[in-house]
């Protein structure tokens, strides 16, 4: 998370002077001016509101008000802010409280304790959550993994180069104690990854681990004393298989039940192709049956149509031997008798043609009963080889094919008992194995090293941003830069920075070493400081360095800050005599000049113009 606020000004206030203001902004400040007037105690005010020690006159490391009590002020305030408000964090004189006075949400209003350890919200709570760090980590600080809470001060060779270390021909970026070094190296690890430090459990709590560890074991060996019993079962069961050569046996009786599947499909096939012609032979006979019965039908018509032509022919024959009368029995005249017509050989015409239908018909019924006899015939030479074939089916081929697939089954059992034999025994080996490791790791003494932790690509990835902010200040004679893993130092040209520098040099790339960390966490990392104090990066001659660093390089350096305003505010205090000559207005740098004279402002504290 990329911090969002900025410190927008520091205040000194007491009851009877009057209040000191100096206001920044978000970008790049400069605070300059001569000698004791005022820079460094302004600085200190800040540090006081962090509860972050400086080195004093007496070579000693102190967290006191920045000022005397007789100049009237006792208390300071450092305001930051940001889109979404104000955050006031105010400080007493020798107080070990804080007050807040916070119109962002996140961030109550409040009373805190300085101290970082309390379990109740602190200060050093409130200056992490502001660069977005919400919750309490643990970061390690020494190689047994022992921890520490993760705290504002911890990074502040991250945000702050103290103007009396800025020299050094050591590493810059480490904490001056050597006891610190693992603990800020863990911290900008957490500041690079978000992440804290995965601690082993048998460092943790090594009775725990060491019961766990037992634990495992015993499972581990339950599983192999299971696995054995369960080996023995099973060689048992093969054993009495009784089966040799399986491969070669299981690869015949494949082969025949391949064989005989095929035969049986083709014996299927046509038992198949046999009922359906048996079901075509069985419609046409139906059809047969319809025939003869329409014949039986038609023929009983004819029969019935013969009796009435014989009861017609006898019929007349009988009427004709009937005697007329001639005379009329009423009156006795004679009566003419009438014509009538002879039925008889009508009769005898219709009664030929029906015989001869007849004939044709017993004819044609003799043929259907004929074809259906052949149909009869070819159905049972049919039925037959389909009896044939289900009785081959049933008695010998599906009989056979059960059989091998039961030797199949038989074989495939066979290989499936050694195939968990096989199983059983890889696991009792890699279960034996686990073993032997969970001993060797309960003898192996675990040592953390930080840098083991960082990303792969860091050291390099820093090399180069350090040699991008070299380009842009105009580092002479520049080849290559590398930043040392193991000295935890940039490397220019070969060469690591040491005594063989001058101090100028070695302050300006200690300020170098600095931003490339506030550029590396701002491109890369999960957190940014957000903030950047340099105190003296162009030492002068007042530090007694006979050769001053050259101006290209103040000039660049002073451009390069002015054009990377976006990784964050950087307030830094310079000599008013070392700052180039240049319009730093114009380049967009906020300038805070204190002045000794009439002229300006005369100092930090308005009531007080010698603060020293």
């Amino acid at each position: 998370m990329k911090s969002k606020y900025f410190i927008e000004s520091v205040e000194a206030d007491g009851p009877k002077v009057e209040k000191s203001i100096v206001k920044f902004t978000k970008g790049f400040n400069i605070i300059t001016g001569k000698s004791d007037t005022g820079k460094t105690s302004m600085v200190r005010s800040i540090l006081y509101i962090f509860n972050k020690s400086w080195l004093s006159n007496r070579n000693t490391r102190e967290t006191k008000f920045p000022f005397s009590k007789q100049f009237g002020y006792d208390q300071i305030t450092v305001s930051f802010k940001s889109d979404e408000g104000r955050i006031a964090i105010t400080r007493k004189v020798d107080s070990t409280k804080v007050e807040v006075d916070s119109s962002v949400s996140e961030i109550d209003s409040g009373t805190y304790s300085i101290n970082s350890n309390t379990v109740a919200k602190n200060l050093n709570d409130i200056l992490l959550q502001i660069i977005g760090i919400s919750e309490r980590h643990q970061v390690p600080n020494n190689k047994s993994f022992k921890t520490q809470r993760l705290t504002w001060n911890t990074l502040a060779n991250l945000w702050y180069i103290d103007e009396d270390t800025v020299t050094s021909s050591d590493p810059k970026i480490l904490p001056n104690q050597s006891t610190a070094v693992t603990g800020f190296k863990s911290a900008l690890n957490f500041m690079i990854t978000g992440e804290e430090v995965k601690i082993p459990e048998k460092i943790t709590d090594p009775k725990v681990q060491k019961a766990r560890s037992e634990a495992r074991k015993m499972q581990l060996k339950d599983q192999i004393k299971n696995s054995s019993q369960k080996i023995k079962q099973i060689e048992e069961k093969i054993k009495y298989l009784n089966i040799t050569d399986v491969d070669a046996n299981l690869g015949e009786v494949l082969s025949k039940i391949e064989k005989l599947s095929e035969t049986i499909t083709e014996r299927m096939t046509k038992s198949n192709l046999l009922q359906h012609e048996i079901s075509e032979i069985n419609q046409q006979i139906e059809e047969m049956e319809v025939y003869i019965s329409r014949y039986k039908n038609l023929k009983t018509e004819y029969i019935a149509d013969i009796k009435r032509l014989n009861f017609i022919v006898n019929g007349e024959r009988e009427l004709n031997l009937i005697p007329q009368d001639q005379e009329c029995p009423f009156c006795h005249q004679h009566i003419e008798p009438e014509e009538t017509h002879n039925h008889v050989e009508a009769a005898k015409a219709e009664l030929s043609r029906i015989l001869v239908q007849v004939n044709s018909l017993e004819s044609s019924t003799q043929d259907v009963v004929d074809k259906r006899q052949r149909l009869y015939e070819k159905r049972e030479i049919r039925q037959i080889a389909l009896n044939s074939i289900r009785e081959e089916l049933s008695a010998e081929l599906k009989p056979e094919l059960q059989n091998l697939k039961q030797q199949q089954e038989k074989y495939q059992n066979y290989i499936g008992l050694s195939s968990q034999v096989e199983l059983y025994k890889n696991l009792t080996s890699e279960w034996n194995e686990s073993i032997t490791e969970i001993e060797k790791d309960d003898t192996k003494h675990l040592e953390y090293r930080p840098l083991d932790h960082f990303p792969d690509t860091f050291f390099s990835n820093l090399g180069n941003d350090a040699k991008s902010i070299l380009e842009k200040c105009n580092y002479p004679n520049l080849v290559s830069v590398r930043f040392d893993r193991d000295a935890f130092e940039i490397e220019i040209n070969g060469s690591l920075k040491d005594e063989t520098h001058g101090k100028g040099f070695r302050a300006f790339l200690n300020t170098v070493v600095n931003l490339s960390f506030r550029k590396y966490l701002f491109e890369r990392g999960a957190y940014t400081t957000g903030i950047d104090i340099i105190d003296t990066p162009f030492l002068g001659l007042d530090l007694g360095e006979a050769e001053n660093i050259p101006h290209s390089l103040k000039e660049g350096l002073i451009d390069y800050l002015a054009g990377s305003q976006e990784y964050g505010q950087v307030i830094m205090v310079e000599n008013r005599k070392d700052i180039p000559n240049i319009d730093l207005e114009k380049k967009g740098i906020n300038v805070i000049e204190f002045t000794d004279g009439q002229e300006g402002r005369q100092g930090f504290l308005l009531d007080f113009n010698n603060e020293h």
